[in-house]
């Protein structure tokens, strides 16, 4: 009877929060949207949101899914959008968080004085607010997006700091308010987990992982700490353990429609199964993967299509908008015609001339000239090599611009380059240096076999673990799960060095 009530409490206790925190829930499962989804439906979202603080949550993340299409114009418009709507918002707590939003998804546009900027905004909010619960909630969510930011710039002692000192506040908020918002609190310990898994301590990011289960374990927001926990299991050799919380992991992440890592939990479930060699179960969870793989590889390829023009969600400012379209335009055709007049006269004054030296040229053998165009491309061309040693391509901005401007050379003239000398085209060059990079260090480094798919592909430069899932497969003609799995079984073979 008593673990009976005990039951009844716990279920009380979820649905309390789940209501008094339904935005949480409902902006979590929107942000695991696919990036085109959520940019089809945002003018839907916004004409359906209730409240200021719907609308402002909408337009984040849809400034988010245009980085993640890499439309990042239509990124920086929205956040610009956001922007302007936050200096009327009286909520500080709330836009002491978007702020810290914004700085973070700045960082990763690379406008560094932009993140600076919306950090300090996210500072003044906390300086205006007078409830010290408040304070401690708003300091939680600026010291929380300065770890963000401080791992998106690889420093991870920093990262740690930071979220360590999120936690800090977190605590205190907890002291004085029981019903702390718990998704904030298990956010914290998940990525503050995560941290400790990148910098080798595993016991710390276990520890994490499970406090964040303690802080929120309802079916629909704790999958990421259950795979995180299964992967510590994993690489600490307590296969029995991983396995159960690789299944654990299955239904919240369905639920948070969070695809890549559901995808990574099925992954690491075959893999085990295939080492104890039972492979009906195997086969059953590889099933079951397929059709996440199917529902990924669709999103996927909807995403590297060409992408549509969207309505602006700038209804007061469509008049104003059409008026600099139409001025432009005329400008356009204006430029057209004056092009055309100064090239037909330039072209007879060219033939007239061209008339008067043919009645005067001595007709001679030409000098031969040395080809110098050909001479030109054989310097680019080694300078391309040179180039690979830097591992530009790791980079997931990087460009046919980018590499031609930083070879001093145009788009053109590099990417016939390329045709010639590696017969393919840039994309596919990219790639395999991608996965040639990815697999050397998988072949002459142990740890990084014990890392998430997601996390090698960011390694490499993939800024989609589905993406990258699937260039790997096409080059090497198995998944980066199903190689890494080689590896480890023939550790140590000259097989397994010749991969």
């Amino acid at each position: 009877m008593k673990h009976f009530y005990k039951k009844i409490f716990y279920i009380i206790n979820i649905l309390v929060i789940n209501i008094a925190y339904s935005n949480d829930l409902l902006y979590n499962k929107l942000s695991n949207k696919s990036p085109e989804t959520f940019v089809r439906d945002s003018d839907r979202y916004l004409s359906e949101a209730k409240s200021q603080s719907d609308k402002l949550n909408i337009l984040y993340y849809t400034a988010r899914s245009y980085f993640k299409l890499k439309e990042n114009d239509k990124s920086i418009e929205y956040l610009v959008y956001l922007e302007n709507e936050l200096k009327t918002y009286g909520n500080y707590v709330e836009s002491a968080k978007i702020y810290g939003e914004l700085a973070y998804l700045y960082t990763y546009l690379n406008y560094t004085w932009k993140s600076k900027a919306m950090l300090e905004k996210s500072n003044d909010c906390i300086m205006k607010l007078s409830r010290r619960q408040d304070k401690f909630e708003a300091k939680s969510y600026f010291y929380f997006f300065k770890a963000k930011i401080s791992s998106v710039n690889e420093d991870i002692e920093n990262s740690i700091y930071y979220y360590k000192l999120s936690n800090d506040q977190y605590i205190q908020l907890s002291k004085i308010e029981i019903n702390a918002n718990p998704f904030l609190g298990h956010d914290i310990a998940v990525n503050l987990g995560d941290a400790y898994m990148r910098n080798k301590d595993l016991k710390s990011a276990l520890s994490y992982n499970k406090l964040a289960l303690k802080r929120y374990n309802g079916s629909d927001y704790s999958g990421t700490a259950l795979l995180n926990i299964g992967l510590i299991y994993s690489a600490t050799k307590k296969t029995d353990s991983a396995l159960l919380y690789y299944k654990k992991s299955i239904y919240p992440l369905q639920s948070e429609d969070n695809i890549e890592y559901l995808n990574e939990s099925f992954d690491s479930i075959k893999s085990i199964y295939t080492a104890k060699k039972n492979k009906a179960e195997a086969d059953k969870y590889y099933g079951m993967q397929l059709k996440i793989l199917n529902r990924l590889e669709d999103m996927d390829d909807a995403s590297i299509q060409k992408k549509g023009n969207f309505e602006t969600i700038y209804p007061e400012n469509s008049g104003k908008y059409f008026i600099l379209f139409f001025s432009a335009c005329m400008l356009m055709l204006v430029l057209i015609i004056l092009y055309v007049y100064l090239v037909k006269k330039q072209k007879k004054t060219e033939e007239n001339k061209n008339f008067v030296l043919s009645a005067e040229k001595i007709l001679l053998p030409e000098p031969e000239e040395p080809d110098v165009e050909n001479v030109a491309h054989n310097q680019i061309a080694a300078l391309l090599e040179e180039y690979e040693a830097t591992h530009f391509y790791l980079s997931p901005n990087i460009t046919l611009a980018k590499v031609a401007v930083d070879l001093n050379t145009n788009t053109r003239s590099l990417s016939e380059i390329i045709n010639k000398n590696k017969q393919m085209n840039f994309n596919s060059y990219i790639n395999i240096l991608r996965i040639d990079y990815i697999v050397k260090l998988l072949n002459e480094e142990a740890k990084y076999r014990n890392y998430k798919i997601a996390y090698l592909a960011t390694v490499c430069g993939f800024s989609s673990h589905s993406t990258f899932t699937k260039i790997f497969k096409n080059i090497k003609g198995i998944s980066p799960s199903e190689f890494i799995d080689i590896i480890k079984a023939n550790s140590g073979s000259e097989f397994s060095q010749n991969l």
